[in-house]
């Protein structure tokens, strides 16, 4: 734990103040990273569970899910009821090496 992890940068950002987000930007954060798949029950599951604990911890955690799912496939996370709704940093990658 507490290991240095190589910048890198994900592009196509739903949910963040940039288009691009840079690992760094989250330098004395603990980041989790979720890889997505919004047809997944896990990932509806997970989904509820990463709100509370990123609104519980917001000053110290910052939960980052990468999906290789199309936008439009993600746009069903801001319709889902209210419990469901990723309130998370959601990266789509496409043809990106990290």
């Amino acid at each position: 734990m507490r290991d240095k992890v190589p910048d890198f940068e994900l592009k196509n950002i739903l949910n963040y103040t940039k288009p691009v987000l840079h690992l760094s930007e989250f330098r004395d954060k603990v980041v989790v990273i979720d890889l997505l798949a919004t047809g997944a029950v896990r990932a509806w599951v997970l989904i509820s569970t990463m709100n509370r604990l990123q609104a519980r911890y917001a000053n110290d955690l910052v939960f980052i899910m990468v999906s290789y799912d199309e936008p439009e496939r993600l746009s069903i996370l801001k319709n889902a009821p209210t419990e469901y709704k990723a309130k998370l940093i959601n990266a789509v990658e496409k043809d990106q090496k990290m």
